[in-house]
């Protein structure tokens, strides 16, 4: 059993990697992550588990805040997509 951080993709590659190279058994990952992580007004509130944030300021404030924290060389489809 792995048991690893579901946020970090690092610890993800590693962890799939791992299980694919275990020949003798099945392997399970335990990716531990928080609902609505890395928009502080969604980080675990159940009410986003079902709802999405709405045109104006949720969407605008949960985009900048998801924007802070993207990890180098990922590419924002949306953006990409309005050029």
């Amino acid at each position: 059993m792995l048991d690893i951080d579901g946020h970090n993709h690092d610890e993800l590659k590693k962890a799939f990697n791992d299980a694919r190279l275990s020949k003798d058994k099945p392997t399970v990952i335990i990716a531990n992550t928080i609902k609505g992580k890395g928009v502080s007004f969604m980080e675990n509130d159940i009410l986003w588990h079902y709802r999405f944030p709405h045109d104006g300021e949720e969407y605008d404030g949960a985009l900048a805040e998801l924007n802070e924290i993207k990890p180098d060389g990922v590419i924002d489809p949306y953006k990409e997509a309005s050029k």
